[in-house]
Formats: C-alpha cells, structure tokens, sequence
C-alpha cells in the first residue's frame, strides 16, 4: 500500500555544490538545483508536465545553472545535435534555399512541435549554448561542427530586421503577477541579436572565418546605435523597464560613460518593488542579480533573494513547493496557483548566481574551460561564510570565506594547469596576508593592483588561504 517515487533522470554527475549561513539561500539553492535535475531528460527540457521539451529561451536562460552543477556537456552537445537535424529537415520540407536557416520554437527528440519557428530572441540559443559549451568547457566541437548552423540563424535575423531592429520576438517570460511589465518584444529581440553578433564575431574568428568575422562585427556597430538611438531615455538614464536595463548591462548595449548610471537605474526600479521581488523573468533575473552585485548594489540583491512576502523565492517555497512553478500567480484565497507546471527548469536559473557571484567563480573567454578563471566573492557583508565548489574539466575549483572579528578568511582551490585573477577585498595589499604571509611573499602569488576597493592577484594552481581585515 505505499508508493515510493523514484527520480529518473539522465546518467549525469554532480560537479557543483554551495552552501552559506542563511538557511533561506540554501533552500532556494537547493530548489533551483532540484529543478534543474528533474529535468535532464537526453536533453535539459523546460518541464515534465508541460512541453515535455526544450524551448529555446528557456535553453539558454537554465544553459549555466546547469553547468555549474552538473557534467553535463553531452547533454547539451544533444540538444545542439537535436537542434541543427530538425533546422534542417525543416528546410528539407519546406525547399528554402540560401544561407538563412529556420530553426524550430522546441526541440526534443521527435517532432517540431506544429511547425512553429522560434522567436527572433529565443533563437538566439543557437548561439548562446555552443558558447557555453566553449567557455565552461573549453569545447569548441559543437562551434564547428554547427557554425553554418549558427551563421544561418543569424542571416534569418538580418532578413527579419528593419532599420537594425527585430520588432517581434516572444519577449521576456515568467515575471511574477502584480508586478510591472518586462519589455517589448523589439527590446528584448534586438538585444539578443547584437548579443548574439559580438559571438558570432569571436566564433567566426575561432574557427578561422576572418570575413565573417568583419561582417558581425560591423552588423553588431549598426545594431548597438539602432538599439540606443530606440530606445534610450536620457531624462531617466534608462533603456525603460528592469528587464530591459538588465538586458542592456549583459549584453554591452550601453554606451561605458552610461553603464553606471543605467545601473543605478536598475538598482532603483528593484527597489522600487521590494517586499516582492525583482520585476524580471527568465532571461533576466540571473544577469539582474549578477550584475548588480559587479556594480556594488549587493544590499539590493541581498534582500531581493531573502524576502519572504508574495511572490518572493521564499514565499513559493513555503507553499509546499520544492521546484520552481512556471508562473507566479496567487489564488483568490492566496496561496500559489497551480494551473501551470510546477516544475520548470528556466526558472532555476538564478542557481548561476550562487557560484558566479556569491562564491564569485567566473570562467574567462580568453582562457575557456576554466584553463584561467576569475574569483570575486559578493555578500560577505551580510553572510557569516559561504562555500562553492565547481568541477572544472582541470579540476576542483573552491571558494569557501568565512568573517569572524571583522576579519575575512577566504580558502582558494586552484587546480592543476590552471590559474585564476582573485580579487581580495581589501584597500590595499599590505592589509591582506596568504597562509600567514604578507601577500607579497606567497610562493604563487602575483600582485597586479587595486580595482573598485579589491586587490587583484593571479594565482597559480594550489590551495591558499587569503586574510584580510574588513572596514
């Protein structure tokens, strides 16, 4: 008489964990995780009650949570696989010729879903995932194995434009009821089309495609000055909604003299909802938290994350849910509607910022497959200690601090053959010591300088342990 539930899901192993002092974090991280594993399904899929399938926009939004938690870069070469047989048996059927290249709106194993094609913004995963596959893993098999893939997609956007700007696209998707709109389709389409230009830019270049190359690169020039010429507000300082702004900043759309004060914009319109929740869905909140904590607003972030009121992370979880829903909507009694699948792996994607801002592990373009990485640990001010450990293709990667006294232990794992640019945070280097060293002394450690309050260090591979006296 009783039935037990078994997870059944793809052979995969773990390659990240995290955990910190605020039992409200860890719940959400392991939410997110939970919802992340659920479904890796041959393919990382959006849900198991919904599509049953991997829509494009939510591909790339949940591609690094992934990533940072589990080995799955044979899932991911799956969907590309998946991806460009479907594009091209579409083409197949439907006799179009040319460099463009439709591509389907989901993709999973059988069928394209009604013939629909994807939005000009969600498509964009085409270039977005093998990118990740690059600079997560250092793979460069699916950049060239799909870059005609890839290159088609973009010639489609270049078609479907108009004055440099795509008017359609699916938009800005899972922003919880009650709170203000995310952004117009043009917005959010044109975004992710320069975005996915200054990658095809770098792609074309990898694989040694130097006309293409200058092709992206100018399109990316025209696109940016259509983009801001669109839709910049210099009253506000604002390209409009959270989303937009959020977009804007992760991409590189503004102009270097605008970001900041773009930032404080976005800061502001978070703010402007608090005891809610970020104004954001699946394509930005990750980079809205992210990017946030880069430009020094982690009390907004912070308090974002650990709300508990409707329709905050908290808040869902205290209805019961161990995954994350699709859509944030209440009931007429108040409590968490359930008309959509509850189980919806994009919106795990905010799982990226635990490693990528709180334990601060960032891969590096130039150096892919975390050959040379990044360490800049955010929200020491509020948490006592906090831990991430990510599985590189090199190996091991930690970084766990800890503040007692007023004072910053930080443990760095290096691996083999691997390097990392750590930012300390500190006012200058004297104050910092490693293993009971002045700074300076430390076999493996090389002082580049100071950068926004930090003392920035390249580190060779090794175990380290970083002290420093906080204000």
């Amino acid at each position: 008489d009783t039935i037990e539930g078994v997870l059944v899901r793809s052979d995969v192993e773990r390659a990240g964990d995290f955990v910190c002092s605020m039992p409200v974090l860890n719940r959400i991280y392991e939410a997110s995780v939970r919802t992340v594993e659920n479904n890796l399904q041959g393919i990382p899929v959006d849900s198991p009650n919904g599509s049953q399938m991997a829509s494009m926009g939510g591909a790339m939004a949940v591609a690094p949570a992934t990533i940072f938690n589990f080995d799955v870069l044979p899932l991911w070469a799956k969907f590309m696989d998946d991806l460009s047989a479907k594009a091209e048996s579409a083409r197949t059927r439907s006799g179009q010729l040319g460099g463009s290249l439709p591509l389907p709106r989901y993709v999973n194993s059988a069928r394209w879903l009604g013939g629909a094609e994807a939005w000009p913004d969600w498509g964009t995963a085409v270039a977005l995932v093998p990118w990740y596959m690059y600079i997560y893993y250092g793979d460069t098999n699916a950049l060239v194995e799909h870059y005609d893939l890839m290159r088609g997609w973009m010639e489609s956007l270049k078609n479907q434009a108009s004055g440099y700007i795509l008017e359609k696209g699916h938009g800005e998707w899972g922003l919880a009821d009650e709170l203000p709109a995310g952004a117009p389709p043009a917005l959010v389409s044109t975004a992710h089309y320069y975005g996915a230009l200054r990658l095809m830019e770098q792609v074309a270049r990898l694989v040694w495609k130097m006309e293409d190359a200058f092709v992206f690169a100018e399109q990316s020039r025209r696109v940016q000055a259509a983009f801001h010429r669109r839709f910049y507000d210099p009253g506000s300082k604002s390209y409009g909604s959270a989303t937009a702004n959020a977009l804007v900043l992760r991409f590189g759309l503004a102009p270097p003299e605008i970001e900041a004060a773009v930032a404080r914009r976005l800061a502001e319109q978070v703010t402007d909802v608090q005891g809610r929740y970020p104004p954001t869905g699946i394509l930005a909140t990750r980079p809205l938290l992210t990017l946030l904590d880069k430009f020094g607003y982690e009390a907004v972030v912070f308090k974002a994350m650990t709300l508990s009121g409707y329709p905050a992370l908290d808040w869902i979880l205290s209805q019961g849910q161990t995954t994350w829903p699709e859509t944030i909507t209440r009931t007429a009694g108040g409590g968490l509607n359930c008309d959509k699948p509850l189980d919806y792996a994009p919106r795990a994607a905010i799982a990226a910022w635990f490693h990528e801002s709180v334990g601060g592990i960032r891969p590096v373009a130039d150096a892919p497959g975390f050959r040379r990485f990044e360490l800049s640990p955010h929200h020491w001010q509020v948490l006592s200690h906090a831990s991430a450990v990510y599985r590189s293709p090199y190996g091991l990667i930690k970084s766990a601090w800890k503040v007692e006294s007023g004072r910053l232990r930080w443990r760095v794992d290096v691996p083999v053959n691997a390097t990392a640019t750590v930012y300390i945070p500190a006012a200058r280097a004297s104050r910092v010591k490693e293993s009971g060293m002045k700074l300076e002394k430390s076999p493996g450690v090389r002082i580049l300088g100071l950068k926004d309050g930090r003392v920035v260090c390249e580190i060779v591979s090794g175990s380290y342990l970083f002290e420093t006296e906080l204000k």
